[in-house]
């Protein structure tokens, strides 16, 4: 199975000025709990994966970048299969965003692929 499979609706494109950049001061310290925490990757390697492999075993969830590489190539295909082996292995869930973004969530936390 593979990412395309995973994602089941679609998500609808924005633009840049959609989002406002949000700078340290806008964000409170009292905002990190104990429990999970959204992390973000760069992914463009094997190597890449190792620490999104440990925020996931961590119970986080993680936003990963594979603007890196190149959909369809082995390299991708590696990665993509490595990535979905850890989302079985935690019983969590995986979907891909426009072919340049990866969601995991660990066991516990679903992804609504039909949006907001």
């Amino acid at each position: 199975m593979g990412f395309s499979d995973l994602l089941k609706g679609g998500i609808s494109s924005k633009s840049e000025d959609d989002y406002r950049d949000v700078t340290d001061a806008d964000v409170s310290a009292s905002n990190t709990g104990s429990g999970p925490q959204i992390k973000s990757a760069e992914v463009s390697s094997q190597n890449d994966v190792v620490p999104v492999k440990d925020a996931i075993y961590e119970g986080n969830i993680v936003i990963i970048d594979l603007a890196g590489l190149s959909p369809g190539s082995r390299r991708w295909e590696r990665i993509e299969d490595e990535l979905v082996q850890l989302t079985e292995e935690v019983g969590g869930d995986i979907a891909l965003n426009n072919d340049t973004q990866c969601i995991i969530a660990p066991a516990g936390i679903g992804i609504d692929r039909d949006g907001i």
